[in-house]
């Protein structure tokens, strides 16, 4: 909602099955507002909307994103945009039938971390970890989050940004060690193009640290990523934005570390 109303765009209508939405009055206060998807629908149909954004927990992205494609609207999904990638050549198809386009958002590539890396690259084939340690209570075990088949598991959950900027940083996925992997913890190693990455995944630690370490100097990832949806949306609606493709070696990889 920041981002929207930073680029100067209206937010015009909301749908939440949640009715605990006071804070649309801060951005938008006229706004239109749903709990079922139906009667939001019929309003997607009988009206001009130049953009869906789907926020909705994981598993119901494709249907929302279908959603939109079939009311003549471009799309913004948060991740993932898919929980299963194979799924995401029919949404193509849909972008091709309507003439409209999905924008998902992967606002890592909008840091200056992929800079980052490259000048703090002194190895042909550097060695890489990615650490991402912090803690969910016991609210976490009841959510649809811990449930692999709405939430894509923790690859997708937690990991994907990191897995993004990896692939972007570093090139194709040549092959995958995955050491520990259940709803708290995903350990392993990514042998990419141009570097080889190992990764720790936890969500049982007080402590909070993530970094990444190239060739044991590490870089803290803690801070620094205020206003990367408005950079996101600045860029979508300049015409610009990722795609499809460019969301999927991230899901692949995800989906190859959770099921296979």
């Amino acid at each position: 909602m920041e981002a929207i109303k930073s680029i100067g765009g209206e937010l015009v209508a909301a749908m939440d099955p949640h009715d605990s939405v006071g804070i649309l009055d801060i951005y938008a206060p006229k706004c239109e507002f749903f709990t079922k998807p139906e009667p939001f629908e019929r309003f997607l149909r009988d009206n001009v909307i130049d953009y869906l954004v789907v926020c909705t927990p994981n598993y119901l992205h494709e249907s929302y994103v279908q959603m939109g494609l079939r009311n003549y609207c471009n799309v913004i999904c948060e991740k993932p945009l898919v929980v299963n990638p194979k799924n995401l050549s029919y949404l193509q198809g849909l972008e091709k039938e309507h003439n409209r386009r999905v924008y998902p958002i992967l606002q890592m590539r909008y840091t200056a971390l992929d800079s980052i890396l490259a000048d703090n690259n002194t190895d042909a084939h550097p060695q890489i970890r990615i650490n991402y340690h912090t803690y969910r209570g016991p609210w976490y075990d009841y959510s649809w989050k811990m449930d692999k088949a709405k939430s894509g598991g923790l690859a997708m959950n937690i990991g994907i940004h990191l897995f993004d900027l990896a692939i972007k940083s570093f090139g194709y996925v040549k092959d995958i060690d995955v050491v520990h992997v259940n709803a708290r913890h995903l350990m392993g190693t990514l042998f990419l193009e141009n570097a080889d990455v190992q990764f720790d995944l936890s969500l049982n630690e007080q402590k909070i640290n993530r970094s990444i370490l190239i060739d044991a100097k590490e870089i803290q990832i803690n801070t620094g990523f205020d206003n990367l949806h408005i950079e996101c949306y600045t860029d979508i609606i300049a015409g610009n934005g990722l795609r499809i493709e460019d969301a999927k070696p991230a899901l692949d990889l995800c989906w190859r570390i959770e099921n296979e």
